[in-house]
């Protein structure tokens, strides 16, 4: 069973970011997912240091840390294998930060399926 993390304060964004998940891996039986949510950072930390997380969905603008803020916050305490952020839009400085956290991609919000959709298919 693959961990999947979606962080977002808006629940909406969640569910969208969930459905993607689920028809990029529709053809793939094989890769069974466990889908968690999180509204903030700290709520984040706590599933995060508890559960077996693969993959990491976070937004960048979070109340309270923020997503950068949440990834170094947990880079040295659990084993989460990849991370993805997305921001509105994404800015130099946080895609370079992004790069030095080691983040598999960034993408953009307002979601663009399309964009996302491959980049899913790529990690999986």
């Amino acid at each position: 069973m693959i961990g999947i993390l979606v962080v977002d304060d808006d629940r909406a964004k969640r569910h969208e970011i969930e459905d993607l998940i689920k028809i990029v891996l529709a053809n793939r039986p094989h890769l069974p997912v466990d889908i968690r949510f999180a509204g903030s950072a700290e709520e984040a930390i706590g599933i995060l240091t508890s559960e077996d997380i693969a993959l990491l969905i976070t937004d960048y603008e979070l109340p309270g840390l923020n997503g950068l803020e949440l990834i170094q916050q947990i880079s040295d305490r659990v084993s989460t294998k990849k991370i993805l952020l997305s921001e509105t839009p994404p800015s130099l400085q946080v895609r370079i930060l992004g790069a030095e956290a080691g983040l598999e991609g960034i993408f953009r919000k307002p979601i663009r399926r399309k964009e996302l959709k491959q980049i899913l298919l790529n990690l999986f």
